[in-house]
């Protein structure tokens, strides 16, 4: 009884670290999306400036 125990903590264990893994990796392609999307909007303004002078 109590090795089967163990076993469950270790598999709750080994599951709570693989939620904290993809958890970790979607927070950071969430950050990697949010600054492609600000270099873009940077890129989109200076283009708007740019057909604004030649107007």
């Amino acid at each position: 009884m109590v090795k089967g125990n163990v076993k469950g903590e270790i598999q709750l264990g080994f599951f709570i670290a693989i939620m904290v893994l993809v958890i970790m990796i979607s927070c950071l392609s969430i950050e990697g999306n949010m600054k492609k999307q600000a270099h873009q909007q940077k890129e989109l303004i200076e283009l708007l400036r740019e057909i604004k002078e030649k107007l």
